[in-house]
């Protein structure tokens, strides 16, 4: 189902925005989570200075055709790789878990706010966004650029991989970023032309997540790996499976969430794409307060 557009031909924000107070709502970062991110932001950038440093000096060695082939190639991958992350992500947050969960809790709520009031998202700081992205992407990212910087000779396979990790672990960071690219009214300059490129998220495409059944268009840096993803059925295959493992029943949760607080027009948007599946009361009530 397609988002509702204004008389310009955008996504109507103006009905997709539209939300309800009430629900529980994730507390603010303690200093103590502040520092751990700050601290993984820090080694993040120190390991990407590094990878850099090793970049131009690889760039040196090759020669100039050698090195923009490995770097063509690594922006590719990178870009790539980052949004099917970025999707994955998201996809395992809004399917799985609840707001109960002992280590997830936190990021549960914001998560599920985010599906009952899209704008909230602007109200978190930047260092919030970023700080816990940093950490994950310095997990993802270590054992690939250490070794292959600290040991192997320049060659484009070693560039490409080098720069496809720099790249993918900017964009990671900065998802959420980007993700509110998805979300502002439409802008013009450079966003704009990002966004005419698909090289940055566009509101058409990410409101398509918003405006259905919430289960497609999942990925937050461009949009490229929901073109996979939704064509190829990744979603739904995943769901399958862990479902067949595990018992558990995709996006339960997240239902009772949106049967439960979506405003009106958004909620009819939300049946009409699910074909009104009256399956929600299989689990419990969310309205209990997270710890």
């Amino acid at each position: 189902m397609k988002a509702p557009l204004s008389a310009a031909g955008e996504p109507d924000i103006e009905v997709l925005s539209e939300q309800r107070s009430g629900y529980p709502r994730a507390t603010p970062l303690g200093w103590d989570n502040i520092l751990f991110h700050f601290v993984g932001a820090a080694a993040l950038l120190g390991l990407l200075g590094w990878a850099s440093w090793w970049l131009a000096r690889a760039v040196f060695e090759l020669g100039l055709a050698a090195a923009l082939l490995g770097l063509g190639l690594g922006t590719l991958v990178g870009l790539f790789v980052a949004d099917l992350l970025s999707g994955i992500a998201h996809w395992a947050f809004d399917t799985w878990f609840d707001e109960h969960h002992p280590i997830f809790h936190r990021m549960v709520l914001v998560v599920r706010e985010h599906h009952i009031a899209p704008q909230e998202m602007f109200r978190y700081p930047f260092y919030n966004d970023t700080g816990q992205l940093s950490v994950i992407a310095l997990l993802l990212t270590a054992p690939v650029l250490l070794p292959v910087t600290l040991w192997a000779p320049a060659s484009v396979p070693a560039v490409a991989g080098v720069w496809a990790c720099v790249l993918f672990a900017v964009c990671f960071v900065f998802m959420l970023e980007f993700h509110k690219s998805g979300h502002r009214r439409p802008v013009h300059g450079v966003t704009r032309v990002l966004q005419g490129c698909h090289l940055l998220l566009s509101p058409r495409h990410h409101w398509q997540h918003h405006s259905g059944a919430y289960d497609t268009h999942y990925c937050l840096i461009n949009g490229w790996a929901d073109h996979v993803m939704d064509a190829m059925g990744g979603w739904r295959t995943l769901e399958r499976v862990i479902q067949r493992w595990t018992g558990a029943v995709p996006r339960s949760n997240d239902d009772v969430w949106l049967e439960t607080w979506l405003p009106p027009r958004r909620r009819a948007l939300w049946s009409e794409a699910r074909g009104d599946k009256s399956d929600v009361g299989r689990v419990t009530s969310t309205r209990k307060e997270s710890p």
